[in-house]
Formats: C-alpha cells, sequence, structure tokens
C-alpha cells in the first residue's frame, strides 16, 4: 500500500494544533430536557428566570404594538367612513370615489401590523402552554392572543365592506 508524502503531511498538521480545550460536549442550555404538561395537570411547570425576563419584554413590545396599530386602525377608519358616504352612487373614477379608495389603501395601511402581531403570538403561546391556567403571563398573552384575532376580523370585515362599497359606485 503506497501513501504519498502530502497525505501524511496533511495528516500530521491535524494533530499539531492547539487552540486550546475542545468544547464542552455537554448539552447547552436551550438543549436540557424539559418536562412539559398540560395546564392544570398535577406537577407545576415553570419557566427560568431568563425564559420567564424574555416572555415578559415580548408581552410588553406586543401589547405596546397592538395598541400603536389600534389607535392607528382608528384614526385610518375615521378618514374612511366620511369618505365612503361621499363616494356613495359616485361614479368609478370620479374624484370622490379616488379619494374613497386612498382612505380605504391608507385604513389597510393601518391595519397590515395585525398579522405581523397574531403570527409573533402564535411561538409564545407554545411557551405558556406549560404554564398553570392562572399564571398572569400566560392570562395577559391569551387576552392579547384574542384582541389581536377579534382586531383581525373587525378590520377585514370592514374592508371588505368597503371594497364593495366602492365596486357598486
Amino acid at each position: 500500500m503506497r501513501i504519498s508524502i502530502g497525505f501524511l503531511v496533511l495528516l500530521s498538521g491535524c494533530g499539531l494544533t492547539n487552540e486550546g480545550p475542545f468544547p464542552s460536549l455537554q448539552p447547552r442550555a436551550g438543549e436540557q430536557a424539559r418536562v412539559i404538561q398540560p395546564p392544570g395537570a398535577a406537577g407545576s411547570a415553570s419557566l427560568s428566570p431568563e425564559e420567564r425576563a424574555t416572555l415578559a419584554a415580548d408581552i410588553s413590545r406586543t401589547a405596546r404594538e397592538l395598541a400603536d396599530a389600534r389607535r392607528d386602525i382608528s384614526s385610518a377608519e375615521a378618514e374612511l367612513a366620511p369618505a365612503l358616504k361621499a363616494a356613495s352612487g359616485a361614479p368609478v373614477g370620479s374624484e370622490a370615489w379616488s379619494v374613497a379608495q386612498l382612505k380605504l389603501s391608507r385604513f389597510d395601511q393601518a391595519r397590515s401590523p395585525l398579522a405581523e402581531i397574531s403570527s409573533r403570538i402564535g411561538p409564545s403561546r407554545l411557551t405558556v402552554d406549560s404554564l398553570a391556567a392562572d399564571d398572569p403571563d400566560r392570562m395577559r398573552l391569551l387576552a392579547l392572543d384574542r384582541e389581536a384575532d377579534a382586531l383581525l376580523k373587525q378590520t377585514s370585515a370592514r374592508a371588505d365592506a368597503a371594497n364593495r362599497a366602492l365596486a357598486r359606485s
């Protein structure tokens, strides 16, 4: 069997570098096994202090974003209603119809963050599902989820109605 000299040089170089200790093969914090039980189970599941702090920060950020979205939606809807009334019966392409289309576009823009907010609540729900049903963080997150879902449905219905009204103009 012939082994080339270049191969031996490369092979010998593999053992010569000593850049410090090898990384630990112990499981990292995120790889530690956690027992997750359904809500109301006999055991009391809990989050680490870091997980609890991250969850609280996520909930606070989501609450602020939802309040901002609600404010922007209310403002846009206040401008949309009179524009739709003015465009009622106006021909397609008229100035009143164009203004109503613009106000509807601004309403859609104001409600667009709701989809992102709802999608970010989902992973947090997985975190709080292991907590007790009366846990304050769990209750707050679920309330935000219900609020975001209701606002999303309400604004979707309003946008659909406005689109139908402008299609008839």
